[in-house]
Parts: C-alpha cells; sequence; structure tokens
C-alpha cells in the first residue's frame, strides 16, 4: 500500500512506495560490501583498480537483483521486532561494552583500534621480522573511520549499530523462509545449540569425583578438547566477525536455492563475504555450489551471471591478500591423533543431535530445504578431521553456516516434529531445552559479569597479554610474502608489543587473560 508525501513539484500529493523486502535485502548486501570498497581505495593503485570496480559491479548486480519474489512490502513491525532483539542480543553479547565482553573481544578490541590507527596497511615488527595485518577487516572498517573522526568509544558504538543491523536483517529473511509461526521459529532458532550442557556435567563431576571441588564451568560449549561446534548465541557473542557472514551468506544461499534472488548475486555477495571471514565463507561453499550446479544443469546461465564472473575477477586481489602467507596458520589431519575418535563420537551425539532427529523424520524436512540440508550435514560430518588454526577454526568457524542451514530446517520443522508421537514429542522437547541452555549460560554471564572498558592494545600486545604462547598467525603476515603490487612498503613506522596497560579496566579481566 502507498504511502503519501505531501512535497511534489506539482504541488499537489506525490505518492512513495513503500519499502519492500528487495530494498531491505539490497542496503543489507551494500552494507556488507561498503567495508571491501573502504579497503580497495587504500590499496596500491595496481589492486585497487581491480578491486575498487569489482565492488561497485557487485553494489551494481544486488541493487538490481532478480528476486521478483521480494517485492512484498516489508512486514515493519517484524522487522522492528528483529532490529529490537537483534539489539539487545548484540549489546548482551559485549558489542559497545554496555555488558560483559567475552575474552575473545580483547584481542577484537585490539584489531579494531589498530583499525583506528590506519591508514592501510598497518605494518608490525616481532622479532626481527616485519608483518602486516591480514585479518579479516570486514566488521571493522566502517566502525574504524567513525573511530578516527570521534575516538575510540564512538567506534564501538557503531561496532553494536553496524552488526545489529545486519543482524536484524538475516533473523528478519531468516522467519521469512517458514510459514505461520515465525515468533515460535526465531524463538527455536535463537536458542539453537549443541546439548553442552550433557557433556559438560559429566566432565565436571569426573572431576569432582577425582578430587577436585564440583562445579559447572559456564563456558559449557568448551566441553570438547579437539573440536567445538558453536550454537546461535554462543556465535553471536564470541565470534560476530565470522557468524555474520556465515549466517548471511547461509540465508542468501538458501534464497537462491528457493529461487528468491538468483545466482549472480548470490556469487558476488559470497566473494565479497570473503573480506569479512574466509573460513565463514569457505563452509558455505557447498551450499553455493549446489545453486551453481542447478543453474548450470537447468541452463540458465545469463548476462548477469558473466559479468559477475568478471566482478568476482575484480575481487581476486582480495583473496590473495587474505590468503597470504596462509602456509604459517597451523594445520594437520587429525585422523589418527590419540582420542580423537572418542572425541569425535561425542561432537556427534551431543553437538548436533538436531541432525539425527531431522535424518530421522526427513519426511518432515520442508521440500526446499532438504538438498541445503544434506549439503549442510556432509559439511558438520566431514569438518573435524582437518584442523587448521591453533583453535581447529575449520571446524569452529567454517560450520557457523551449515549449522544455520540445520538451525533454520530443525525450527521450520519443529511443530510437525512435536507432533509426530508422545515419544518423539518428549525427545523433541528435551533436546530443545537442553540445547537452550547454552545460551542462557551465555546471557547469564553478560548480565552478572561486570562490564570493562575496552582497551587501545596492538594485535601483538594483546596476544602478548591475553593469549601468552600463541602468535596472530590468523591475524598477521609477513611482509616478505606479500606481492608488491599489492601491499607497498611505504616505510610507515612498525607496531610492536608493548609493556603497558592498555585496558583500563584491567583488574575485571578474568586472571587467566591477564
Amino acid at each position: 500500500m502507498p504511502v503519501f508525501f505531501p512535497c511534489s513539484r506539482s504541488g499537489g500529493v506525490a505518492p512513495m512506495r513503500a519499502p519492500s523486502e528487495r530494498d531491505a535485502l539490497v542496503v543489507t548486501c551494500l552494507v556488507f560490501l561498503a567495508p571491501v570498497l573502504v579497503f580497495a581505495l587504500r590499496l596500491p593503485a595496481p589492486a585497487a583498480i581491480c578491486v575498487a570496480p569489482g565492488v561497485a559491479g557487485a553494489g551494481w548486480i544486488v541493487s538490481r537483483m532478480q528476486a521478483s519474489a521480494l517485492d512484498a512490502p516489508l512486514q515493519g513491525r517484524m522487522f522492528l521486532l528483529c532490529l529490537g532483539a537483534a539489539t539487545v542480543l548484540c549489546a548482551l553479547g559485549g558489542e559497545g561494552h554496555l555488558f560483559y565482553s567475552a575474552s575473545d573481544w580483547l584481542l577484537r578490541d585490539a584489531v579494531l583500534a589498530d583499525a583506528i590507527r590506519g591508514p592501510f596497511p598497518l605494518f608490525y615488527r616481532s622479532g626481527a621480522v616485519d608483518y602486516f595485518l591480514r585479518a579479516p577487516l570486514g566488521m571493522y572498517m566502517l566502525p574504524a573511520l567513525v573511530g578516527r573522526a570521534f575516538g575510540i568509544m564512538a567506534a564501538h558504538y557503531a561496532v553494536l549499530a553496524q552488526n545489529a543491523l545486519l543482524y536484524a536483517a538475516i533473523l528478519y529473511f531468516a522467519a521469512r523462509l517458514t510459514g505461520a509461526g515465525r515468533l515460535r521459529f526465531l524463538a527455536v532458532l535463537l536458542l539453537f545449540s549443541g546439548v553442552d550442557i550433557v557433556p559438560r556435567l559429566a566432565v565436571d563431576v569426573w572431576r569432582a569425583h577425582n578430587g577436585a571441588e564440583f562445579e559447572i564451568n559456564p563456558l559449557i560449549m568448551f566441553w570438547n578438547d579437539f573440536f567445538k561446534y558453536f550454537g546461535h548465541i554462543p556465535s553471536l557473542f564470541w565470534a560476530p566477525n565470522h557468524a555474520l557472514p556465515a549466517w548471511f551468506a547461509a540465508l542468501l544461499a538458501l534464497m537462491c536455492w528457493r529461487r528468491d534472488i538468483d545466482l549472480a548475486s548470490l556469487a558476488v555477495l559470497a566473494a565479497g563475504l570473503l573480506f569479512w571471514s574466509p573460513l565463514a565463507i569457505l563452509g558455505a561453499l557447498p551450499l553455493l555450489a549446489l545453486c551453481g550446479a542447478r543453474t548450470v544443469f537447468e541452463r540458465s546461465i545469463a548476462r548477469r551471471e558473466g559479468f559477475a564472473v568478471v566482478v568476482i575477477a575484480g575481487l581476486a586481489p582480495l583473496i590473495v591478500y587474505l590468503t597470504a602467507d596462509s602456509g604459517a596458520v597451523p594445520r594437520q589431519w587429525l585422523i589418527g591423533k590419540d582420542g580423537f575418535w572418542s572425541h569425535y563420537a561425542a561432537l556427534l551425539a551431543f553437538s548436533i543431535p538436531q541432525v539425527w532427529l531431522l535424518l530421522a523424520r526427513w519426511r518432515d524436512v520442508a521440500p526446499e530445504l532438504r538438498a541445503p540440508l544434506a549439503a549442510a550435514i556432509v559439511f558438520v560430518v566431514l569438518a573435524p578431521f582437518y584442523k587448521l588454526g591453533d583453535d581447529n577454526d575449520l571446524a569452529m568457524r567454517g560450520a557457523i553456516a551449515p549449522l544455520f542451514v540445520v538451525a533454520i530446517a530443525f525450527a521450520s520443522a519443529a511443530p510437525a516434529l512435536l507432533a509426530g508421537g508422545r515419544i518423539l514429542h518428549r525427545v523433541v522437547l528435551l533436546v530443545i531445552g537442553l540445547s537452550a541452555v547454552t545460551g542462557l549460560f551465555e546471557l547469564r554471564r553478560a548480565i552478572m559479569d561486570p562490564a570493562y572498558r575496552p582497551g587501545d592494545c596492538n594485535i601483538l600486545t594483546a596476544y602478548a597479554k591475553f593469549a601468552e604462547g600463541l602468535f596472530p598467525s590468523n591475524y598477521l603476515a609477513r611482509l616478505s610474502q606479500a606481492p608488491s603490487w599489492l601491499v607497498r612498503d611505504d616505510g610507515a613506522p612498525r607496531l610492536q608489543a608493548e609493556k603497558r596497560v592498555c585496558v583500563p579496566d584491567y583488574s575485571l579481566v578474568p586472571e587467566q587473560f591477564r
């Protein structure tokens, strides 16, 4: 229904179209792409000439996305509900430092502080080796611009505002994938997690049996020493820089599979989202490949897909930048390691019980979700075999997108599962209830533990203080490994580890992270 704006040139009342769902999706896409453009303009000319037009081309494609299914007016009340929930959850997750921030924020605060120091590239020196900041920088670029103008606290509030807007759009369009009962769908989606409380209690009881004082470790999702699959709220609280692009990529892939958007829009957005988190997009690749394979099989490739290939080629320097010196990142096959199979069996049993319920009741899975869900299940079952990064980031970060597909499928099928008989009803309620405990523990800590003001440590200082014994190979790359056309050494001063208190409320930081 049109709204009327009394400002036409003819002096009459000019109709103004109400915002559509397509408008909201396009704005969300452009917010995800904007940091890439900001970064591209700081690259040396050869790289900037490729990347900046590539970002502009991606913006052109998504602004004209073929998405007739999204022509419906934006449901204002639903979007405001999602925006309110997103703002509250992002704030409780530590963004803006209004509430307690998980320990990983001690490192992310350092990346944001360094981004404010800019301009790029940022150089570091550890020992006799020079490095540059190679961290996925998508979440930090726009807030860093605010921080340079108005200070570090303004930058943190900008992170909160940016992420709340993106998260609200993700929740809105995820709810759009289901039919009736969208509030119930969102509740199940937000509470999605493994039943981490079961192995957590088992571990803590065993330690008490061996003489330790019994207490439930509040970080209940860290029960598995080999690999960790985070639920919805823990992903948002601990790693929004990975979770937001992973969820959005998975969401776009589902919308493409439903033919709500075209392959060209999905492809260029996926390329741009690499700047936010390469590992997150790696986990979404099976979903993207599924959409691409169907397009090729149906021979429905059009000019837009051809232009998308050109755009992605223009963004190729980003891939070179993000993978520079990636050989320094720890990696290994875990099969054959002592304890692997027992930990893997526990992961399958306690981290993804929803998968087994969905497989057992495959007929209750929405037909348009079955192929993407199958691809997602294959990834989460196989990803733990290979370790990438100190904390096995391939499993922990790469699985975020596939697990989001599992969560959407489970939340969509929940009404049918609950109606599937008395025993199944009780099992599904038990899984939902037990999995909710993980997120509730995160919410409890956010409310009960004291907030601390963000510091201005650089990344080397933060690692020296809060991750002693580790080197930030995920964040820094050796300058000697970067081509000069992409990273030019202009002789800028090198940041080094500092011996100073750079977190104002240092005493509030847990002892193990001081």
